[in-house]
């Protein structure tokens, strides 16, 4: 298992709810099309701070991971 962990500074804290809802419903429907995608977490790491924990299969299958993927949100 191999982990890609992401920090998204700035983050408007009133669109919280908006944001997780967005991540179920679209984001975490187009990484379950990655290869080797195994799960997704999103993480309230402080006042204006995410951190999104992306779980693999294969240390080369985390290396293909979009970097640019959760920004589309």
């Amino acid at each position: 298992m191999h982990a890609t962990v992401k920090r998204y500074d700035g983050v408007d804290e009133s669109r919280w709810d908006e944001l997780t809802k967005k991540v179920n419903e679209a984001l975490i429907p187009r990484l379950s099309k990655l290869p080797g995608f195994s799960s997704y977490y999103l993480v309230e790491a402080g006042p204006g701070v995410m951190t999104s924990i992306s779980l693999f299969d294969s240390k080369e299958h985390a290396d293909e991971f979009p970097a640019d993927e959760a920004k589309r949100m």
